[in-house]
């Protein structure tokens, strides 16, 4: 690969599982949006989209922001990642309103 001689590079760390590093990038590029927001305790958001990089602005207010996040709009987040990464999806497992128990496992019914 050639990169610009100008370029900022960074080593991933060996014990780093591939599946979390090649999440550094995007998960920076939503910690940029919400930071470049400005978000306002009184502030009513809304994020559209639930690719990573919504997910990721919804998981930095949460953390970093200690926003309220609409319960029922974050279960439809996970049944809809859920649906775009299993190939054969458990029909129960397609109804958001199944998601509320953190303690659900995809694959189970």
């Amino acid at each position: 690969m050639r990169l610009p001689a100008n370029a900022s590079t960074y080593k991933v760390l060996r014990e780093i599982p591939v599946e979390k590093a090649v999440l550094v990038e995007p998960y920076s590029c939503s910690k940029h949006a919400v930071d470049r927001a400005q978000i306002a305790l009184e502030d009513i958001v809304v994020i559209s989209g639930s690719g990573t990089l919504g997910l990721g602005m919804v998981g930095i207010l949460c953390e970093f922001h200690c926003r309220h996040i609409d319960c029922c709009v974050l279960n439809v987040f996970r049944c809809a990642v859920y649906f775009a990464t299993v190939k054969k999806p458990v029909p129960e497992l397609l109804k958001w309103w199944n998601w509320k128990d953190k303690r659900l496992k995809a694959g189970t019914s």
